[in-house]
């Protein structure tokens, strides 16, 4: 699985700065339990691409994010609260998908550490 993290278009529809390298991507399984084996973590590249290998099928949330705890990602609450903002993304038995992700707001993040008590 790969794909590239986009910069959201502005209101007034010109195209927003690029995010920089080092973005975090995260992509957890829709699974109810959460461990190593449905959460995956990578960083972008200076071009804003990532990519994950070795990816079990299934159905996956893909999330791009600053400053965001790799823990934060296995707390099932934290994940439904962003859930409708990321990305769905289903990966078949030896196929190969990709998906354009945008960076989540800082205050997205901020309203679902709230509404989960942290």
């Amino acid at each position: 699985m790969d794909g590239a993290v986009v910069a959201p278009s502005q209101a007034d529809n010109t195209p927003a700065q690029p995010p920089t390298s080092a973005v975090q991507v995260s992509l957890i399984s829709d699974l109810p339990r959460l461990d190593t084996d449905g959460a995956f973590f990578t960083e972008t590249d200076q071009s804003g691409h990532f990519s994950f290998v070795r990816v079990p099928p299934g159905t996956y949330h893909a999330f791009a994010t600053q400053d965001v705890e790799a823990g934060l990602w296995q707390n099932r609450a934290f994940v439904d609260q962003l859930r409708a903002a990321g990305a769905e993304v289903t990966v078949a038995q030896n196929g190969h998908v990709h998906v354009d992700i945008t960076v989540l707001a800082a205050n997205e993040v901020e309203r679902a550490l709230a509404a989960i008590g942290l």
